[in-house]
């Protein structure tokens, strides 16, 4: 079988690596991980790196024994000759013969699902069979009509786009799309992608509801199969494609339950003749995964906001507040919004929208008076009632008036804000934490927050890390740990349900530590907590309190004080992932959902008399145990950290990662030490349960206390057991013995102490 040189070349370019990885049984692993790097021969004895891959989309390869084509590459490894590596190379890449066969690949259906790189199991479950096309061998899928009937067929080879069936008359359609043998239904999430060699593919990585299609021009006629269906559209990463699939998406809404479309990540694009299409993701290292994160990050799709329409201001209607409001709206609506729950209107400033808390839409609407001269200078005729329009609208209530009429043109809900759990934006633009691709502030993200630090994917934090070392005593899976929390901090995910807290005498670095997070993600991302916010009050915590927690991602309470008892109930509820009611001074009620984690930062572990499960699972004790003496302290520590924050931003962002992949991780030092605070909270709390009344004006002798204890049979030793109650009932000397106070034994224990 003889095959052209040339064609097998022109049709690995740029799957080189893919090639490499599949024929060469490892030998060429390390090479193709270094990157370009030299590294030991594997075709001669080396002593000292000398062989590196040139160019991995060409395949070529230099060493101090040779310079290798990627053919070559194949044959060495491999020991074949020339003509078996050719074959070998055409058939895995489905490149035909002379005589139209593909050698070593026995059927046509491989040879176009090695080539177009499609799983032949999703091939078949589209419906593609053998045929031919001519004299030419295909592989043909059937195509499906806006009837939802399969009415025509599209040819592909290993070569080519592919064909649709050719028309018998003018009139005849051919084209339509293509469906896993089934059509959407009511309820369900389908994807559109490009065409049958996309749909296949994302079929084959699980996405079993896709539908192959025109993704930037979605006919009208098919629009009726998606009725009530949650469409997510994914189009090419090309100069105008996701632009263009505005228009599917303009086509969908109001059918379809809701659309949405995708962004597939850049650069993704294997070498400059392929197009950037979701099988081009697929081909990436961790690609699979990249496909999926832009999938659920896709991006709601809404149409967009019509210039309002706006009466002649030589008419009564145009003459009124109503108009005013309108045109207000074409002057500014595009960087203003009116947060209908909060009453409150917000302003875009480039990267963020911000509370309008100095009054810059009364501002703007100043502008409305030279607009409306401009209006009444348009007019063939200007009359007395639009001068006196005019004037009304420079007062200070037609102003006013023209703001309230605009509010209902700009509304949205507060829920529509920062919604989506994966954005961060920072001062250099918007970043996808699950891609870390940084992107250009949008105004549609509708982001109210910004982190006042720059994403720069090559800053260091060197002095971070020693730093870390130092207050952790450089126990490494501390770090890791921390890194993780930070990490999950980061996003306005809740799924953990959980509360850190990082506790040790002073002087360990701990407030430092969550301080320096705090400034990286500044005070929109981050919250200062009052102290005692998260203990039993007196009073419930006020309403406004929770509201400053909307959409918060790291909330921290730092310390707090000594022999403060945990509100266990309030724990759970903020960190429990239900919807949280709050509201402001002068506002009504609101509910939002929960995007925060909590941390403390305290010198004295935090009471907990619960000891049921709901709560000790959400308890993370994260034990400093340093002290950093005088002589080392550094007062100027923090604001030497803050010179590293986009550095520190790295770390996290490092620790985000490896917590999409791999979770939490809690480290055994964390488990061990809240293991043994739950033990200890939970001994002391039963005999307190067992054995004491409870009553602010109280007393009980220290020693009576301890020897009721041991008599209930507790196995602390006394200096630990004082040690504990200490951190929970205040002690005082009485009559030269030390007391508890607000604790007395029950009569019942009265007999009992001392005897035995």
């Amino acid at each position: 079988m003889q095959f052209d040189k040339d064609a097998v070349r022109a049709a690995a370019r740029g799957r080189w690596g893919e090639i490499l990885g599949h024929f060469s049984n490892g030998a060429l692993d390390e090479a193709i991980a270094a990157d370009g790097r030299h590294v030991i021969c594997p075709f001669h004895d080396d002593t000292h790196p000398s062989f590196r891959i040139d160019n991995l989309d060409e395949g070529t390869a230099i060493c101090s024994c040779g310079t290798f084509d990627g053919i070559e590459l194949l044959r060495q490894a491999n020991g074949w000759d020339f003509p078996t590596t050719l074959a070998r190379l055409a058939g895995f890449l489905g490149v035909l013969g002379a005589n139209g066969s593909t050698g070593h690949i026995a059927d046509m259906m491989t040879a176009v699902a090695n080539a177009k790189r499609m799983p032949i199991e999703s091939m078949r479950v589209y419906g593609a069979v053998p045929a031919k096309r001519g004299k030419l061998d295909v592989v043909r899928f059937p195509v499906w009509n806006e009837r939802g009937a399969q009415h025509s067929y599209f040819d592909l080879t290993t070569t080519g786009k592919g064909w649709f069936k050719k028309a018998e008359s003018k009139s005849e359609k051919t084209s339509g799309l293509f469906f896993p043998n089934r059509l959407p239904q009511p309820g369900e999430t389908w994807l559109l992608v490009e065409g049958p060699k996309d749909a296949c593919a994302l079929h084959g990585i699980g996405y079993i509801n896709t539908c192959g299609c025109d993704t930037d021009r979605l006919a009208q006629r098919y629009v009726r199969l998606f009725r009530d269906v949650i469409v997510v559209i994914v189009p090419d990463r090309t100069a105008d494609a996701e632009a263009k699939a505005e228009t599917s998406a303009a086509r969908l809404y109001g059918v379809a339950a809701s659309v949405r479309i995708a962004t597939l990540p850049l650069p993704i694009a294997i070498s400059s003749d392929q197009p950037n299409d979701a099988r081009d993701v697929l081909r990436l290292p961790a690609g699979e995964r990249l496909l999926r994160a832009a999938v659920e990050d896709a991006r709601s799709w809404d149409p967009p906001r019509p210039d309002p329409e706006i009466p002649s201001i030589a008419t009564a209607e145009g003459q009124t507040d109503v108009a005013n409001g309108r045109r207000l709206v074409r002057m500014h609506g595009m960087n203003l919004r009116y947060v209908g729950p909060w009453e409150k209107w917000l302003y875009y400033n480039g990267a963020t929208w911000v509370l309008d808390n100095m009054q810059r839409v009364e501002q703007w609407a100043k502008g409305l008076v030279p607009e409306v001269f401009t209006d009444i200078g348009k007019c063939g005729a200007v009359h007395g009632g639009m001068v006196n329009f005019a004037k009304k609208t420079a007062s200070m209530s037609g102003l006013s008036n023209a703001i309230r009429a605009a509010r209902s043109e700009l509304a949205i809900h507060h829920e529509s804000l920062n919604r989506e759990p994966y954005l961060l934006n920072v001062r250099n633009g918007t970043l996808n934490l699950r891609t870390l691709e940084l992107r250009s502030h949008r105004r549609e993200d509708l982001l109210t927050q910004l982190a006042p630090v720059d994403f720069d994917p090559d800053a260091d934090c060197r002095l971070w890390l020693e730093f870390l070392r130092q207050i952790t005593d450089g126990n490494d899976d501390l770090i890791a740990y921390l890194r993780r929390l930070v990490g999950y901090s980061l996003t306005g995910v809740v799924s953990e349900h959980l509360v850190a807290i990082c506790y040790g005498a002073g002087a360990n670095g701990k407030s430092v530590f969550l301080n320096c997070v705090m400034s990286m993600m500044g005070p929109d991302y981050s919250l200062q907590c009052p102290p005692n916010m998260l203990m039993i009050r007196k009073k419930e915590p006020h309403p406004t309190e929770l509201a400053d927690l909307f959409g918060r991602r790291l909330a921290a309470a730092v310390e707090t004080e000594f022999g403060s008892r945990l509100s266990e109930s309030l724990v759970k509820t903020l960190t429990g992932g239900d919807r949280i009611r709050a509201r402001r001074c002068f506002e009504d009620h609101w509910e939002f959902s929960p995007t925060h984690k909590l941390w403390m930062a305290t010198n004295h572990r935090p009471v907990i008399r619960g000891t049921d499960e709901g709560i000790w699972r959400r308890v993370k004790l994260i034990p400093f145990t340093v002290t950093i003496p005088p002589d080392r302290q550094d007062r100027n520590l923090l604001q030497k950290l803050q010179s590293e924050l986009s550095g520190i931003l790295n770390w996290a962002l490092l620790g985000c990662q490896e917590w999409q992949h791999d979770g939490l991780g809690e480290p055994s030092l964390v488990s061990d030490a809240t293991t043994a605070f739950r033990a200890e909270s939970n001994v002391i709390s039963l005999f307190l349960d067992d054995c004491c009344d409870f009553a602010p004006d109280s007393r009980v002798g220290a020693a009576e206390l301890f020897r009721a204890y041991k008599d209930w049979g507790g196995r602390m030793s006394q200096t630990a057991f004082g040690a504990e109650l200490a951190m929970k009932y205040e002690k005082r000397k009485s009559h030269g013995c030390n007391v508890y106070v607000g604790l007395a034994l029950k009569p019942s224990m009265n007999g009992h102490v001392g005897e035995g």
